[in-house]
Order: C-alpha cells, then structure tokens, then sequence
C-alpha cells in the first residue's frame, strides 16, 4: 500500500493515519471502480458510496479472504463469518442441499453458491456492486495468459526468483510480530527460503502426529538446518484432532475443505503466544 499511498500523495490526498485502509478510501475517491486491479495484497473490502448511493463488496485477486453476502428485499447482510447471518432474524436461513454434491466431488462448493440457500459468496478477483435498482457483477482481474513469446529456461527461472522475492518481502510488511509454517515440503519451503533472506531468526511452526505417515518434522528439521531456523513442534494425538474438527467446523459454518484444517486450528493457538502474522505455504 505505501507505492499506492505515495502515488496519492503526488495526486494532493492527506493522509491522517499509516494505515492501509485508509489508502484504500483515498483510492476509492480518486480512482473509482477501477481501484480493485491497482491492490495488490489479499482483502475483502466492503464501501459504501454515499454520495451516489451504491455499495461494493470486493475480494481478493485469488480469493484467500472470505466475503458473502445475503440480499433480501431492501437489505444487504455481509460478513466475512457465515454464522452472522445467523444473527439477524429479517429472513430465516435455509440449508443448499444442491452444495452437498459439490462438496463430496470438490471438498469445496463451486463458484458463488453456498451451503445457504439464501447466501452467496463474492468470487475471486470479482467485485459486486447494490444500487437501488441493481446488482451487478464484475470480475477486475485475470490470470494473464500472455503466449506470444518463448524464452530460455534460465530466463523464466530468474524471472520467477524475482517475482517470488518480490511479493514475499511485501508480504513481510507487519506492525506485529511474523513467523511462517514449516513442513520440509515445496511451497514451504521456497517460502521460509526467500523470508530468511529478509527477516533473521524467523520463528517457524509445525504441527505432526505420532503415527506412521502422518508426521513430517524430519523434513521439516532439514529445511530448517538448512536455512539456519528453529522449527517449533507440536504434536496432536488423535482426541485432539477429532475435538478440533468439531471446533473448526462450527468456527467456519459449514464442512472442513482439507483434513489438516483441525490441525492448523490448533497450532494457531499455540503460536498465539509468539506471532500475530503467520505466513503459509
């Protein structure tokens, strides 16, 4: 946000506090609808246009912060929580047994539905837009598929070191303390790689099991000799998991998508005591 932020500044906005929501409303003034595709970072972000009498609700290009929303009649529900929804007693909330099969085919329901029949999310890189009148929606981004040109091997790879370097130090940008998972595999790793290039002694957590197959802390002591880090361990025994996973699904409102949900659960709590970001693979 502070690129955007000076850009702002150069444009004759004040700025009262440093945070970036506020770079967000200035944005919104000086740019309109088009300020989505200049954000980069994850967010859900919901503003009231009172001026023209219109609210959007937008999320993130890959859609890693949750938005939904529930309209019915004049009203406009919100939040990021579906158990909220719950909270207002306007209009009763009814179950989508059409999202079942989605689930059981994708550990996910596809596209805007929800296991709510009165309740839609907001996808990826979309913008939704209420008037009096309307709903209308609009998708600001893209993956780019641009085949136009074929380059070296080693030239894509630097390319990829450098983008990957880039959006991991913008990552970094806290105000708290930040640590990341660790589990000795892929995308992990080459996350925990590139933040040891810019944070010294960055705490790292991992959650195994005591059974055969299920326990990844060997790896993940590799990675983190390599890279000269700690990684802090935690083991759940299976009455922990299972209480976990009734804990998980009441917190999101509807099934767990991946079975490590109940362990992350639990690891976030106990990494409450050392961090306040963590970043994941």
């Amino acid at each position: 946000y502070i690129d955007l932020k000076d850009e702002l500044i150069s444009k004759g906005y004040r700025f009262k506090t440093k945070t970036d929501t506020e770079v967000i409303l200035h944005g919104y003034e000086a740019w309109g609808d088009k300020l989505w595709g200049k954000l980069n970072g994850i967010f859900a972000i919901v503003i009231w246009d009172e001026r023209d009498e219109k609210l959007f609700l937008v999320r993130d290009h890959m859609g890693v912060k949750p938005i939904h929303y529930f309209k019915v009649g004049k009203r406009i529900y919100f939040s990021s929580d579906y158990n909220s929804f719950f909270y207002q007693t306007f209009s009763k909330i009814t179950i989508n047994y059409d999202a079942i099969l989605s689930y059981l085919s994708f550990r996910y329901v596809v596209g805007a539905q929800t296991f709510y029949k009165e309740i839609r999310d907001v996808l990826p890189a979309h913008r939704v837009r209420f008037n009096s009148n309307s709903t209308n929606y609009s998708e600001y981004w893209d993956i780019p598929l641009d085949l136009s040109s074929e380059r070296s091997e080693d030239y894509y790879l630097e390319k990829v070191d450098h983008m990957l370097s880039n959006a991991i130090e913008k990552q970094l940008m806290s105000d708290v303390p930040l640590g990341a998972f660790i589990s000795g595999g892929l995308d992990s790793s080459i996350l925990i790689y590139y933040i040891s290039k810019k944070v010294k002694n960055v705490k790292t957590f991992i959650t195994g099991f005591n059974v055969d197959g299920y326990n990844e802390f060997k790896y993940a002591d590799m990675m983190a000799r390599s890279i000269n880090v700690e990684a802090n361990k935690l083991t759940l025994s299976s009455d922990n998991y299972m209480s976990n996973m009734e804990e998980v699904i009441k917190l999101r409102g509807e099934p767990a998508s991946v079975p490590h949900e109940a362990a992350i659960l639990n690891m976030t709590k106990h990494m409450k005591n050392d961090i306040s970001v963590v970043l994941s693979g």
